[in-house]
């Protein structure tokens, strides 16, 4: 699936204040249009979310390397 950066952008955008409940959206929708631009700002979530949370993350990474 390929989308404009713009999407990317949007989400990318709202990471340094999102709700807590909105972390596991963020990270699916960034495994799926996200590009390696991302992924310093999905690390720096890394130290603001729960270890929980920090699984989809990661995955979010991997997901995102993977498609290099």
């Amino acid at each position: 699936m390929k989308t404009k950066s713009s999407d990317e952008i949007a989400v990318m955008t709202t990471l340094p204040t999102p709700k807590e409940t909105h972390f596991k959206s963020a990270a699916s929708i960034l495994s799926k249009i996200g590009t390696t631009e991302s992924i310093p700002a999905i690390n720096a979530m890394l130290s603001r979310v729960s270890e929980n949370d920090k699984k989809y993350f990661k995955a979010a990474i991997d997901e995102i390397k993977s498609r290099q």
